[in-house]
């Protein structure tokens, strides 16, 4: 029996943390026209690479960031606390909020 590939998980490997997300979510669209990875997924392109265990690899970014960007990406929304954490986390940096 084949997997349906929209119910599929995917994992995502961000320095080394590993992220797991239901495929469907990201095949969602919004007003903003097709996302980074709504095209990744629909098969517009593929990303190049992966670690040992499939997880595509993103380089070079924050994992707790990026946990906080999949939980949007789920939920439609953030939780206080967690944007509180992601002001007071990009402050100094002058990455703008």
């Amino acid at each position: 029996m084949e997997e349906d590939s929209a119910a599929a998980t995917v994992r995502f490997n961000v320095g080394g943390t590993i992220f797991a997300a239901r495929k469907e979510i990201f095949l969602q669209s919004n007003d903003d026209g097709p996302s980074f990875f709504s095209q990744m997924f629909s098969g517009d392109f593929t990303p190049a690479k992966a670690d040992d265990t499939g997880a595509f690899i993103i380089e070079e970014h924050d994992a707790v960031a990026f946990g906080w960007i999949l939980h949007y990406i789920e939920n439609g929304t953030i939780p206080a606390r967690s944007l509180r954490n992601i002001i007071l986390r990009y402050e100094n940096t002058g990455v703008s909020c």
